[in-house]
């Protein structure tokens, strides 16, 4: 136990002797490795983030024309990029380095871009460009989206137009068959008031009972018909009547209910498809593009403490090289 602690004692002896001997060279090499690492820091051109933030293209609801991942890729990669080099007319660009920012909300996309100072307003060109292709490349689709809507709305509308007509339709013909009714009704009247007046000739009783004869036997068989073609007729009227009230029911159901039912559910369905006509909407932007007051690009606070760490290592590291290289050397 004495003889580990002793050894332990002896080498952090040797390393602090080892230090003290190489102390000048170990300060030379950290401070010339801060410095260069302060200047280069100070060297580094500065730059500044210009950002924006626009929505996704909406379908409905929360429905997207197109996912969130699937714009980013297009945006990272060169699906946008000649296409805005091309508008602006920008000269010695091979490609923009947009730079997507993760967002916790699912329905927006924030893009950035690092710029020198004399680039800030081509870099707000750059974005507002950005926005415009996206628009143009959702427009076609939103365009078809909005018409198969309205298709789907006057669909609806000619179907309530048509159930109206039907519905006045109804009215006139309940009306017409009321009037026959009516109509029929008088001849009916008419009809058994000759009935009755037959049946004391022909001595046929009131519930249509008829002796063949009376006690001379001397009816007519042209009488007889015809008070039985009357009889008949009398009869087919009524049911025509009995026809015509159950028709008028069923008419009254139909034009009071159905079509009433019918005509809301279409007017309930034009306003639902309305609503998610209104959700369809292109990229927007939801903040303008805008720079960052002070440059973001160098961090130099942590490239002076990075330097000053590195520095620190690897002048220790050149002092215990060179230590070891003497020793062996002897």
């Amino acid at each position: 136990m004495n003889e580990q602690k002793e050894f332990l004692d002896f080498d952090f002896k040797y390393y602090l002797q080892v230090i003290k001997n190489k102390i000048w060279l170990i300060v030379s090499v950290f401070f010339l490795i801060a410095i260069l690492g302060a200047v280069f820091a100070f060297l580094l051109p500065r730059k500044y983030e210009v950002t924006q933030l626009f929505s996704l293209p909406a379908g409905y609801y929360n429905e997207y024309l197109d996912s969130a991942r699937d714009i980013e890729r297009k945006i990272s990669g060169d699906y946008y990029n000649q296409a805005i080099i091309k508008e602006l007319d920008i000269l010695n660009s091979q490609k923009i380095n947009l730079r997507i920012i993760k967002q916790k909300r699912n329905d927006a996309i924030r893009v950035s871009l690092f710029v020198p100072d004399d680039e800030i307003e081509t870099a707000i060109k750059i974005m507002n460009s950005l926005i415009r292709q996206l628009e143009k490349d959702y427009a076609k689709d939103i365009t078809i989206r909005k018409q198969d809507f309205q298709n789907e709305i006057m669909k609806r509308r000619y179907k309530i137009k048509g159930l109206e007509e039907e519905r006045v339709q109804i009215k006139n013909k309940i009306s017409l068959q009321e009037k026959q009714v009516e109509d029929n009704n008088l001849r009916i009247e008419f009809l058994e008031k000759i009935l009755y007046s037959y049946q004391k000739k022909l001595g046929i009783s009131e519930q249509g009972e008829k002796s063949m004869f009376l006690d001379n036997s001397s009816i007519p068989m042209e009488e007889l018909y015809y008070y039985f073609s009357i009889e008949k007729k009398v009869q087919d009227l009524k049911a025509q009547n009995m026809n015509f009230h159950e028709i008028n029911r069923s008419l009254n159901a139909r034009e009071r209910k159905e079509i009433p039912a019918e005509i809301e559910i279409n007017k309930s369905e034009i306003k639902n498809i309305i609503l998610k006509k209104s959700y369809i909407k292109n990229v927007r932007q939801i903040h303008k593009p805008y720079a960052s007051e002070a440059p973001v690009k160098p961090d130099r606070k942590k490239i002076i403490v990075m330097s000053v760490f590195i520095g620190a290592f690897i002048s220790l590291f050149f002092a215990f090289l060179s230590e070891f290289i003497k020793t062996e050397v002897v």
